[in-house]
């Protein structure tokens, strides 16, 4: 029965969402475009966060909380992609960072890669 819902959906929504994509924007990207943008915005990131605990240095901000709000939501999927691979292996600092973030606020039951 969950399979039967799951392609009555795709058939149903599935071009809904695609649709918005391309108003957005998104779809009108290469994959490989995506992940260059991507990137850069993580870049953005480890070159603001630097070498500190923090964005503002060894205390949380709300900025660490955003960050990691929006960045969760990826990196602790139970499933691997690309943006999480990216993530471990080419920014570790900002991976540090989620690593940090989680354990201070979370069980490590609650976190797991």
């Amino acid at each position: 029965m969950a399979n039967l819902l799951k392609y009555i959906f795709a058939t149903f929504v599935g071009p809904q969402i695609l649709n918005r994509f391309w108003i957005k924007g998104i779809a009108r990207h290469s994959k490989q475009e995506l992940n260059e943008i991507l990137r850069h915005d993580f870049i953005a990131i480890e070159t603001i966060l630097g070498d500190k605990k923090f964005i503002f240095g060894d205390k949380v901000h709300e900025i660490d909380c955003t960050i990691f709000g929006h960045m969760a939501s990826f990196t602790f999927l139970p499933y691997d992609h690309e943006a999480k691979r990216i993530l471990r292996e080419e920014f570790p600092t900002i991976k540090n960072h989620m690593d940090r973030m989680a354990k201070m606020f979370f069980s490590e039951s609650q976190f797991r890669e």
